[in-house]
């Protein structure tokens, strides 16, 4: 079947609705896979169609979207980089701790000792092997250059493609 381009989400429903009758009830099966009643099945027909169209919109604007500046409240629109910078790193609120920092790190290895023993092994790891526990997966040592955008177990650079197109699975 050859592809047709559509705009609109009420078109896109037409499309999946009226496909051959086994490819549509492919769909169909594939939609009530999940916990959706027969009463939400429109509903929820038009969400994924709707948010479908959406991470399309956004894949095909990510070079646009990429190069256009941050958007800031109006409180902040009119400042300078350089004032937001001052403003955040001196900032009162926020407050992250409800007690002072220094009070924290005395009460810490007080109340929870052996938390706090392997909380600073962790971050001893961490900072000195680039090591850490990733997912269930145990330790993974995180050592080459751009090891954020690989795999954890194989190794294999994802590259910066888009998370959707990035085939995780290759049979065989």
């Amino acid at each position: 079947m050859r592809e047709i381009a559509v705009s609109d989400a009420k078109s896109r429903i037409c499309l999946i609705l009226f496909q051959p009758p086994m490819k549509a009830v492919a769909r169909i099966k594939k939609a009530l896979r999940g916990n959706i009643s027969i009463s939400r099945l429109p509903f929820e027909l038009v969400r994924r169609v709707a948010e479908n169209a959406r991470r399309s919109g956004e894949r095909r604007d990510m070079h646009s979207i990429e190069a256009s500046p941050a958007r800031l409240s109006p409180e902040f629109s009119h400042l300078s980089p350089d004032t937001l910078l001052e403003h955040f790193r001196n900032r009162d609120t926020p407050k992250l701790w409800a007690l002072n920092a220094a009070k924290a790190a005395d009460l810490q290895p007080r109340l929870f000792p052996e938390e706090t023993a392997r909380l600073i092994q962790a971050a001893d790891t961490i900072a000195n092997d680039n090591t850490w526990e990733v997912g269930g997966f145990g330790a993974i040592k995180f050592d080459r250059e751009n090891y954020w955008r690989c795999d954890p177990l194989t190794g294999k650079d994802w590259g910066l493609a888009h998370h959707s197109e990035i085939e995780i699975y290759t049979p065989g």
